[in-house]
């Protein structure tokens, strides 16, 4: 009997044990989604209503590249005038509530929020405020539209270039209404930060969308190398995504989904925005 009970107490510790052996494997294979931030109402980047978006479908592709389930983490958001360094929620990446947040314009390798360190990855791709016309007679030296009425949307850095150029600025409170004062013969050109006016040509003005002004190469103080951003301890993240993002270059899909949202088609530069490099416009008069 003493025998009996010892058996039967063996096989449950056995059978215990084995649970645990087979319990752990179980654990180790299961891999955590990757979380991305994105804005609710921020096209071309993301888009709720539409579920997409140039960096919700950069995000599929980066987790599915990494074998991890993608999970868009939606963040509501203004859609009044924003400079093109605000409004993104760093704040929700601090808290952990994700792990990357796509498309950020880099001026610094790192910088606190809320108590955590954010350190910018790799750039991937470049963006700037480009030159927008309908005439074929337009000069992409910005120099020349000193005499021009140039069509620029409010609280952007583009007020600050052409007054540097000395060319006469027509603000408008959105982008839109930029394009349409552009196309209304309002103002002879725009300076709107591409990827923006890209959607909304495309969106807006079908036969219009490639409206950007040939071989204009953005001066320095108007364009930005842009990044991902993780928390500064997810390094080994960091360099997977930074190296995903580089294949899906490679491979000719970045510029393939840079064309599907309409997005002036620049890669990083050597060198980009400074507070000096827009007051150097000056001396460009």
């Amino acid at each position: 009997m003493v025998l009996g009970v010892n058996s039967r107490r063996g096989r449950i510790a056995s059978l215990l044990f084995l649970g645990v052996l087979v319990s752990f494997p179980a654990l180790s294979d299961e891999v955590a989604p990757l979380s991305i931030c994105l804005l609710e109402d921020n096209m071309p980047y993301s888009g709720k209503a539409t579920i997409n978006g140039f960096d919700y479908e950069i995000g599929q592709r980066v987790a599915e590249s990494m074998g991890r389930e993608f999970l868009p983490v939606w963040v509501p958001n203004s859609t009044q005038i924003q400079e093109i360094e605000s409004d993104y929620p760093f704040r929700r990446l601090a808290k952990g509530e994700c792990d990357v947040i796509l498309s950020v314009p880099g001026t610094s390798e790192s910088f606190e929020e809320s108590g955590k360190t954010i350190v910018l990855g790799s750039a991937y791709y470049a963006a700037a405020f480009e030159l927008i016309s309908l005439s074929d007679k337009t000069s992409a030296n910005l120099r020349l539209l000193r005499a021009k009425n140039v069509a620029i949307q409010s609280q952007t850095v583009a007020h600050f270039a052409l007054k540097m150029l000395g060319a006469k600025s027509k603000t408008y409170f959105s982008a839109a209404d930029a394009l349409n004062g552009v196309f209304s013969g309002e103002a002879d050109a725009g300076l709107l930060w591409g990827p923006t006016a890209g959607w909304l040509l495309r969106e807006l003005y079908e036969e219009r969308a490639r409206a950007f002004v040939d071989n204009y190469e953005p001066p320095i103080a108007l364009r930005w190398n842009i990044h991902f951003v993780t928390l500064s301890s997810n390094s080994v993240l960091r360099r997977q995504v930074g190296k995903i993002l580089a294949d899906i270059d490679a491979s000719g899909e970045l510029s393939a989904l840079m064309k599907k949202y309409n997005l002036p088609d620049r890669r990083p530069y050597a060198q980009t925005y400074t507070l000096g490099a827009l007051n150097e416009l000056q001396s460009a008069r």
